[in-house]
C-alpha cells in the first residue's frame, strides 16, 4: 500500500541552484552559508557541556504546561526581567514548536501569515504544516537592510492573522527599527517577534530596536529566543 502525503507536506524536494553550486564548490572556498558554530570550530568544548550537565539534579515528573517554573525564572533572570515576569514566559522544545503553537492559536487553516523575505526558509513550511499560507512582505537595501512598510501594509488582507518579523534578520542581519516597530504596531495584527539572534548584534544603528520588550505596544507581540543559538549549541532545543 502506497500511502500519499498531505496537501500540507507536498514540497518540491529538488535541491536548488544555490545548493548544487554549493555541493561542487572547490575545496578552498570560504563555505559562509555555513549556519552551525559547532561546524566551523566555535561554541563550548564538550567537557564545558558535561561540566554543565553533571550540575543538574534530577527533578521528578512535573506536568507544567508552560514549563518547569525554576527554568522560567531562569530565562527571565536572563532577560532581565522581574520574577514575576516569568509567569508569562513558555517554553517549548524549539522555536519551530513556539511558531506551530502560535500558528494554532491565532490562525485557522487557509489563514496567512505574513513573513519576511528575504529571511529564514523554514517559515513556508511551518505555516503550511498548519494549514496557513506564509505571504512574504520585502525588506529592501539602500545601504541598510530595512522593512519596506508601504509594501508590508498593501500585503494585509482580509485573511491576515498575524506578522512575523526577525530581528536581527537571517540572512541579511538586518534589525528592526523603532520606527518600523510603531508602524507593525499600528496594523493592530498579533506580532511575531523572533530574536533568536539577539545576542549577536555586532553594531545596533541609532533608531534601532534592539530588544522588543523594552518598547511599549498595544497589539499584541509574542517574542522569542532559542537556547540553541544564545548558546552557541545548535543540537540543545530550548525555545
Amino acid at each position: 500500500m502506497t500511502v500519499a502525503p498531505s496537501q500540507r507536506a507536498s514540497a518540491n524536494a529538488e535541491a536548488s541552484e544555490f545548493s548544487r553550486a554549493v555541493a561542487h564548490r572547490s575545496a578552498e572556498m570560504l563555505d559562509l552559508t555555513i549556519n552551525n558554530p559547532r561546524a566551523v570550530g566555535l561554541g563550548p568544548s564538550a567537557d564545558e557541556v558535561r561540566s554543565v550537565l553533571a550540575r543538574i539534579d534530577g527533578a521528578p515528573c512535573d506536568a507544567a504546561p508552560m514549563g518547569m517554573q525554576s527554568a522560567r525564572i531562569a530565562v527571565a533572570k536572563h532577560l532581565g526581567l522581574c520574577r514575576a515576569d516569568a509567569e508569562r514566559i513558555m517554553l517549548t522544545a524549539s522555536t519551530s514548536e513556539a511558531y506551530a503553537f502560535l500558528f494554532k492559536l491565532l490562525a485557522d487553516p487557509g489563514d496567512e501569515i505574513l513573513v519576511p523575505s528575504p529571511s529564514y526558509p523554514l517559515f513556508d513550511y511551518l505555516a503550511r504544516y498548519e494549514g496557513l499560507r506564509a505571504v512574504p512582505y520585502p525588506l529592501v537595501y539602500d545601504g541598510l537592510w530595512h522593512v519596506d512598510v508601504a509594501a508590508l501594509k498593501a500585503r494585509v488582507s482580509s485573511l491576515t492573522r498575524a506578522v512575523v518579523v526577525v530581528s536581527p534578520n537571517n540572512p541579511t542581519g538586518s534589525l528592526l527599527s523603532v520606527h518600523d516597530l510603531h508602524e507593525i504596531d499600528a496594523l493592530n495584527l498579533p506580532v511575531l517577534a523572533d530574536e533568536v539572534f539577539a545576542e549577536y548584534i555586532l553594531s545596533p544603528r541609532d533608531q534601532a530596536c534592539t530588544d522588543v520588550l523594552q518598547h511599549p505596544t498595544c497589539s499584541p507581540w509574542f517574542v522569542m529566543g532559542g537556547v540553541s543559538k544564545s548558546l552557541g549549541l545548535p543540537e540543545w532545543k530550548l525555545g
